[in-house]
């Protein structure tokens, strides 16, 4: 009775096992040259958006409100990345209507616009009307000290969910105080 050998057992199946790995590895490795690296590319990883005012960034900004016409919320976090203090005012649509407060941003320092912070919290960014209904989108205005400015259409979302302590009763409970 013969035993049958494997492939890998035998001096030739080795070497064309060897053989046929070295001649693969190339052509596999050569997928990634084809496939950019998607950690390396900006994207929007919540449900805001980001807007770029000079040394000044946006994230997430994101409209809240019940209604259109209901008094509404601005949320997101607004970064100097510059050496110098800056004013930062948002602005409703094209009109424009100055929205409240102005914030002003230390070098290197951030600001949420729902007015939490580590310290006591501030006062959150509000909309006297919502202006469409949520699911829609509006466009705010970012306008930096000197006038630069960068428009972006924000979505309009209710307050439920991850956005709850966010909404339009926030502001009302910090204005009581």
């Amino acid at each position: 009775m013969r035993t049958r050998r494997g492939l890998l057992s035998t001096g030739p199946g080795r070497t064309a096992a060897a053989a046929l790995a070295l001649a693969a590895a190339p052509a596999l490795a050569a997928c990634q040259l084809a496939s950019p690296l998607t950690t390396d590319l900006d994207y929007e990883p919540a449900d805001g958006v980001s807007v770029y005012v000079d040394d000044v960034v946006v994230r997430d900004l994101i409209v809240l409100g019940d209604a259109a016409g209901s008094e509404g919320t601005v949320t997101g976090l607004v970064a100097n990345k510059g050496s110098e203090p800056v004013s930062v005012t948002l602005q409703l649509g094209e009109g424009p209507t100055d929205l409240a407060p102005t914030l002003e941003i230390g070098p290197g320092q951030a600001v949420r616009l729902d007015g939490q912070t580590t310290g006591e919290p501030g006062e959150p960014m509000t909309i006297p009307q919502v202006p469409g209904e949520p699911g829609s989108y509006t466009t705010l205005r970012v306008v930096v000290d000197g006038g630069s400015a960068e428009s972006a259409s924000v979505p309009i979302l209710t307050p439920e969910g991850p956005y709850a302590q966010d909404g339009a009763d926030q502001a009302e409970s910090t204005s009581e105080d």
